[in-house]
């Protein structure tokens, strides 16, 4: 019996196994057996089967009104299962939500105009057009304030994020194998975690990622021209990775209508763009400085605020393997189209740390849901007799043990303040006249700075902060009320300071002089710095 003999005969047992092993793994809630390994033993197993495959497409339909309930049912669950923690809290996910709406609030409260030529350095680095126009766009139409496309707006873009999984997978598959991607996106506790960080943009740029893929598929050109200038004003890593996969299938297939498509973008980015443009060269310079970095040192920068590669292992390994898989199987058969490419370029980026490595662990994961689905279902339905049994078990434990991973992500759910917290920045914002200024930490910053409806002066955020790290840190530690007050001195009179219990070791009787009043003492402390006692 030679090794492919070998490798068919055990690959599916081994899969049951390392499944079971995960359970147990989670259901005694210890991350310490180290399954990660198999990532990369499992794929290399399964090979074999995957050679052995048929080469044509599945015609593995589903009943249409089956079809549609059990789309609505994911897309019902998705919403659901982000929405739910809004039962029990009104605080949102992440530390992004405050940044969030008060860039919502900035250009909705300036509607019928646009606010570009007022805004700070840092506010355009942090949104891209695309990101506040949209909030003009859901006030217009559909009357949502910033909290409501936070709170409500957020859950139902992740919700809708079926539809294009299903479409793209249905492309290279059949509809049964995209039901399976649908399903696995549904209990994906990665696309949980993205939502968890509130990341609205990078959610926005992978549901129009799908929607090019789906375009391109079909050769429609033209609309992925639009796509692509969209990409540009919503989430520049996502247009990165789509100009690079489009400079590869222009290499490949020679076709002048990819050379259409990217001048009707430039010409749709142009008007965006020109009143940026500084910051846009400054971008490519900077990107392009990291990515040599990154590629010629053993330090990695500009990784982003995500999951580790070993965390992101251990919550996708239900369908990883069957994943990687998928696109082996694309490669032997060369089959080069563009899901081929944009799973291909984002590995890259990830495997080789280039830049965005770990948020483009939530686009790898996306498109590794894609390719397991065909591959499930081909390993499941196309299969010996024999082996089909073994797959059918697959399937299901890889349906529980995606459900207790997403679960145990769910439990874990802890926001970065509490409700009690949030109530108090409320207050400061009905009782603190407009335009003072209010001190506090890094921590507290963006919350601050979206609810308390203030300009914030924090550790080296916004425009409105003059100081050194070092003035931060002298001030944060020391205990004497003259150095406090002497760091407050370099602003006007009434400035308020909110100190919340998020942050422990920072010493309170800074504050004990003449020249703070101590306004509101819940669960945070607000204080009032009335100027140099006379």
């Amino acid at each position: 019996m030679n090794i492919d003999e070998i490798c068919k005969k055990i690959f599916l047992k081994l899969i049951v196994i390392s499944l079971l092993l995960t359970i147990f793994s989670i259901l005694i809630g210890s991350h310490e057996l180290k399954i990660q390994i198999l990532i990369l033993i499992l794929p290399i197993m399964g090979i074999p089967i995957i050679r052995d495959m048929n080469r044509e497409r599945n015609k593995g339909n589903v009943d249409n009104r089956i079809l549609w309930i059990g789309l609505a049912s994911v897309f019902t669950l998705s919403v659901f299962i982000r929405y739910y923690p809004y039962f029990w809290t009104n605080v949102p996910p992440g530390y992004d939500p405050g940044l969030y709406k008060y860039g919502f609030d900035t250009y909705i409260s300036n509607l019928p105009g646009i606010p570009e030529s007022t805004l700070p350095q840092w506010f355009k680095e942090m949104f891209p057009q695309g990101i506040v126009l949209l909030s003009d766009i859901l006030y217009v139409v559909a009357g949502f304030r910033s909290t409501e496309i936070i709170k409500i707006f957020t859950p139902l873009v992740c919700g809708l994020m079926a539809f294009p999984v299903f479409a793209v997978s249905k492309q290279i598959s059949s509809e049964r194998g995209a039901v399976i991607s649908t399903v696995i996106y549904l209990l994906s506790a990665t696309q949980y975690v993205l939502f968890e960080y509130s990341y609205l943009k990078n959610i926005i740029g992978l549901f129009l990622m799908l929607i090019a893929i789906i375009l391109l598929q079909k050769e429609r050109y033209i609309t992925t021209a639009i796509i692509y200038a969209a990409l540009s004003i919503y989430h520049q890593p996502h247009f990165l990775l789509l100009s690079l996969v489009l400079l590869c299938l222009l290499l490949e297939t020679k076709n002048p209508k990819i050379y259409l498509t990217g001048i009707i973008a430039a010409l749709l980015i142009l008007p965006f763009c020109i009143p940026r443009m500084e910051l846009v060269v400054s971008m490519l310079n900077g990107l392009l400085s990291v990515a040599l970095s990154n590629l010629t040192n053993n330090v990695n920068t500009q990784g982003g605020t995500f999951l580790s590669f070993s965390k992101y292992g251990y919550l996708s390994f239900p369908y990883i393997t069957f994943g990687i898989l998928g696109f082996i199987y694309m490669f032997l058969n060369k089959k080069r189209d563009p899901l081929f490419y944009f799973t291909l370029i984002t590995s890259a980026l990830v495997i080789f740390k280039i830049v965005f490595f770990r948020r483009y662990l939530a686009t790898l994961d996306i498109l590794l849901i894609v390719l397991a689905g065909g591959c499930i279902q081909r390993i499941v339905f196309e299969q010996k007799k024999e082996l089909m049994a073994y797959g059918k078990i697959i399937l299901l434990l890889i349906m529980f043990t995606g459900s207790l991973l997403l679960h145990s992500q769910m439990a874990d759910n802890s926001r970065l303040i509490s409700d009690s917290d949030l109530l108090d920045i409320q207050w400061m914002a009905d009782n603190i006249r407009p335009q003072r200024y209010i001190l506090t930490t890094a921590y507290d910053a963006p919350w601050v700075l979206g609810w308390g409806k203030h300009p914030v002066i924090a550790p080296g955020l916004f425009h409105w902060d003059i100081n050194t790290q070092e003035d931060w840190d002298d001030f944060l530690r020391t205990s004497d009320s003259k150095q406090g007050a002497e760091f407050m001195s370099k602003y006007d009179k009434d400035i308020y300071i909110y100190h919340s219990m998020n942050i422990e070791n920072i010493e309170l009787s800074k504050y004990s002089g003449n020249e703070f009043q101590l306004i509101r003492n819940d669960k945070s402390k607000i204080y009032r710095y009335t100027g140099p006692v006379q």
